[in-house]
Parts: structure tokens; C-alpha cells; sequence
């Protein structure tokens, strides 16, 4: 299926529109893989959840699998529609470098600036969320240094009350003992 495509601005977007078909098919096929784990760990854990509530319900747990089968059967398939997809985009892509490589090079310099861009924002977004990660860790250190203090200031007030406590105490004693040398002459 070779044609020679005529350069304009609807070339230009079809350009664009496959190249993105392209991010997206790879997107779309990587999401659906890891649904497709997800589904099967969701299965195991309703099962132990459902042993640990009591013992197995055979019928429930075999119900629970042809559902979970069901699912990833529906995914498996849209995973492999969506890897056949995959290679006939990049068949046409292959096609546009055979036969407009000229504008295919003009799309892809639009994008990658386009992208420059963007990786500029995303680098300033990044030092963003750095810069309040240290904010972050200099007012947890405050608490930490904070808490640390008032554990000390709770600790020797709690130990002042014990031996507090014990001074009384102590003064009984030495009162009686010094009433008692009075006492002996």
C-alpha cells in the first residue's frame, strides 16, 4: 500500500496524528498489561480475604474466577487488538519516511521543540516541588527539634515531681531523727 502523500497542512496533521497514535497505542497497551495484573492480584485477595473469614465457599471462589477469567480475557484480547494496531501505525510510519520524510523531519522538529518546552515547565515544576520538599524538611526538623525539647522539659519535670515527692519524705526523716538526738540527752 504505497502512496505518494501530498505535502500541506492536512499531511502535516496526519503526521502528527500517527506519531501520537503511536505515544498513545503504547500508553493504552502498557495500562491495559498492568490492569490485566491487577485484575488477577484482585482475585487472590478476595480469596483470602474470603478464607479468613470462614472456610472456602467453592462455588462462590469458582464464580469469582470465571468473572476474573472473563476479565482477563477481555483484556488479553484488547491487548493484542491494541499490539496489532501498534504495527500498522508503525507500518505507516515507515510509509511517511519512504515517502514524505521531508515534512515527516518538519513534524517531528515541531514536536520536539514543542517537547523542549514542556521539559522546560516540567523542570521548573520539578525545582518547585524540590525547593517545598525542603521547606518541607526544615519545618519537620522544627517539630522534631520542638518535640525533642518538650520531652526534655516534660522529663525533668516529671522527674522534679518525683523527687519532690521524695523530699518530704526525706525531711520527715531527718525531723524525726534530729526529735530523737533531742530527745536522748
Amino acid at each position: 500500500m504505497q502512496s505518494r502523500i501530498v505535502a500541506g497542512p492536512e499531511t502535516e496533521k496526519e503526521i502528527e496524528n500517527t506519531l501520537d497514535a503511536s505515544r498513545r497505542i503504547s500508553e493504552a497497551i502498557e495500562r491495559l498489561k498492568h490492569e490485566r495484573g491487577d485484575t488477577e492480584a484482585d482475585l487472590s485477595q478476595s480469596l483470602v480475604r474470603d478464607l479468613a473469614a470462614a472456610p472456602l465457599n467453592v462455588d462462590s471462589a469458582i464464580e469469582k474466577h470465571k468473572i476474573w477469567k472473563a476479565k482477563d480475557g477481555e483484556l488479553a484480547t484488547k491487548i493484542k487488538s491494541a499490539e496489532e494496531l501498534r504495527l500498522i501505525i508503525e507500518r505507516h510510519i515507515t510509509e511517511l519516511k519512504n515517502t514524505q520524510a521531508e515534512v515527516l523531519k518538519a513534524v517531528i522538529r515541531r514536536k520536539l521543540d514543542s517537547r523542549a518546552g514542556d521539559r522546560q515547565i516540567f523542570e521548573y515544576l520539578e525545582n518547585e516541588a524540590a525547593a517545598e520538599k525542603d521547606k518541607a524538611a526544615l519545618i519537620k526538623a522544627q517539630i522534631d527539634k520542638e518535640i525533642d525539647s518538650l520531652n526534655s522539659l516534660l522529663g525533668e519535670l516529671e522527674n522534679n515531681k518525683f523527687a519532690t515527692r521524695k523530699a518530704p519524705n526525706a525531711t520527715q526523716s531527718a525531723t524525726q531523727s534530729f526529735s530523737a538526738g533531742r530527745a536522748r540527752p
